[in-house]
This record gives structure tokens, C-alpha cells and sequence, in this order.
């Protein structure tokens, strides 16, 4: 038996795209960006093509956001929906790929 060895693959900062066929209802026709992956931690990342048609102000309505509340909202997965997680999305020149920050 061949002994599994840590993956040089990072996919921090990479795009996946959802299989056609997948019938997940949680990841059909998603793009999730993976904004961290270890090999012993797992990974963590966000949908980001399900807008909800809300803003942060709908969601925050007794809180001033300033210029957040109207930052559009979208659905960022299938975990901890009852959570508001910010992502500041930016390309990263020394990684030649995206990061995100979020609070």
C-alpha cells in the first residue's frame, strides 16, 4: 500500500468551478474561491455567484455600516449561513493570484 505524503498543492487563492453535472444543490453551478487550504487544517473558501438581492443594511438594520450598507450580500455557502462574513478580495503580485482578507 502506498503511503499518502503531504500535496504540494496549494489551493489557497484559486478558483474552483462546479462541475455540470454535480447535483449538490449546496455547489450546483457554484465558483467557490478558496481563500485557505492546508493539508491538515482543511480548507475554507466562499461561494461567490449567489447574490442574495439584499444589502448589508437589510441584514444590519438597527447598526450604521456607512459605505457597508450597501455593499451587496451574497450567499457564501452551505456553512454558518447565520454568520455575516466580510471578504476584501485582492490580487496578490508577489503570488501571482487573488487573496482575500475577511473579518
Amino acid at each position: 500500500m502506498r503511503e499518502s505524503g503531504k500535496s504540494s498543492l496549494g489551493l489557497a487563492g484559486s478558483l474552483l468551478i462546479a462541475h455540470p453535472n454535480l447535483l449538490d444543490p449546496n455547489f450546483r453551478r457554484s465558483i467557490l474561491f478558496i481563500s485557505a487550504n492546508d493539508p491538515e487544517e482543511g480548507s475554507f473558501g466562499f461561494v461567490i455567484n449567489r447574490p442574495t438581492g439584499k444589502m448589508v443594511e437589510d441584514f444590519l438594520p438597527d447598526r450604521e455600516q456607512g459605505a457597508l450598507e450597501r455593499v451587496p450580500v451574497f450567499i457564501g455557502g452551505p456553512v454558518a449561513q447565520d454568520q455575516l462574513t466580510f471578504a476584501l478580495f485582492a490580487w496578490d503580485e508577489k503570488n501571482n493570484r487573488w487573496s482575500a482578507g475577511r473579518t
